[in-house]
């Protein structure tokens, strides 16, 4: 009796779960979209590679002279500073300054924030969840597949009998929904890597999304 009530809470736990699947591949592909939107809109907008420019210059000509003059780059954390960089007079600030030098290159400064409009998104997911969702996605599938597909005798091949088609068909189709998804969040994976390198990041973890994403938004909300 206790090992068919633990087969019937298994059955029903699937089901449930089979219920759930067309939406939870939708969150993951949903998530995965946004961040790669993300990424490649902080690497390809021009916009901000310009403002990038401006600070770099602005930087260069305040530290004519010393040590920190002629740099090639400045960290990220130097983006968040900017606007409390005043003037002499204390009435603009450096992010202003480079605002003003943009518009008069004919440059719209808030085309910024229409190219990374997917930043503060991507900051809200967490690359730990995602990977263990996935996971998780695997390890229910496999169980499913192991249990119904993969029959070594007879009895249990008669066990079979008791399933839906349809869930025979899902154990299918999820193991290849598993493995594409899969393959999309290394491939995510990777291209935030590039975008680390691109940026010259410094990071705790290389593979936490949210945190780049999070000194991006940082920055926006000041812009």
């Amino acid at each position: 009796a206790f090992a068919k009530d633990k087969s019937l809470k298994r059955k029903i736990s699937w089901m449930l779960y089979m219920a759930d699947f067309p939406a939870v591949c939708r969150e993951l592909k949903r998530k995965l979209d946004v961040l790669n939107k993300a990424i490649h809109s902080l690497i390809n907008s021009q916009c901000l590679r310009l403002l990038l420019r401006i600070v770099l210059k602005l930087g260069n000509y305040m530290n004519a002279g010393s040590k920190k003059g002629r740099a090639y780059g400045f960290k990220l954390k130097t983006l968040m500073q900017l606007s409390g960089i005043k003037s002499a007079d204390r009435k603009t600030s450096l992010l202003g300054y480079a605002i003003k030098h943009m518009i008069e290159k004919n440059h719209d400064p808030t085309q910024i924030l229409t190219d990374l409009k997917d930043v503060e998104a991507a900051a809200r997911i967490e690359s730990k969840t995602l990977s263990s969702e996935v996971a998780k996605m695997g390890t229910i599938v496999r169980a499913m597949t192991d249990k119904i597909l993969n029959k070594k005798s007879v009895s249990e091949a008669k066990e079979l009998a008791e399933y839906p088609d349809d869930v025979i068909v899902f154990c299918e189709k999820g193991a290849e929904e598993h493995r594409l998804l899969s393959d999309s969040v290394e491939k995510t994976k990777g291209e935030f890597l590039k975008m680390t390198n691109f940026f010259t990041l410094e990071m705790k973890d290389k593979t936490a999304f949210e945190e780049a994403f999070k000194l991006w938004a940082e920055f926006l909300n000041h812009f």
